[in-house]
């Protein structure tokens, strides 16, 4: 008989109402959690596949080809003034990203070949002095 004391009705009713506010806001934060953590997790992803996107395109070194990384693979295709760079990352996203070069930015083979040719005809070009300056420089004395 002591268990059977009479409650109002009222009571009840403000804790049932109090439990399912607290339910809804508990749901909504663990809502906002999660898609936090799922955006920020898209978001490393996407700033992976762009990052080796950029070292794709400072490697390439013909008008197409492939570059693989720990996290997956680069393939890229150079045409016209601009170099396509798709990526595909382990987990099976793909990610494509187009960047304006110059025609010959993308080659660099042609580029080292040039400046190896200057180097050697700037250093069997040595400037000559006319030989009264160089007998003057030397400190002969006539």
């Amino acid at each position: 008989m002591l268990l059977k004391k009479k409650v109002k009705g009222g009571i009840l009713l403000y804790a049932l109402l109090m439990s399912a506010i607290f339910a809804l806001v508990l749901q909504f934060y663990l809502g906002r959690v999660v898609a936090m953590e799922r955006q920020q997790s898209a978001q490393l992803l996407s700033t992976k596949a762009y990052l080796m996107a950029q070292m794709t395109k400072q490697v390439a070194d013909k008008s197409e080809g492939k570059v693989s990384f720990e996290q997956g693979q680069a393939t890229y295709e150079a045409k016209g003034g601009v170099m396509t760079v798709n990526v595909l990352l382990k987990n099976g996203q793909s990610f494509s990203y187009d960047f304006n070069v110059k025609s010959d930015e993308g080659l660099s083979e042609k580029k080292v070949e040039e400046t190896a040719k200057q180097e050697e005809t700037d250093s069997s070009q040595a400037p000559k002095l006319p030989s009264s300056t160089q007998d003057d420089m030397l400190g002969s004395t006539n």
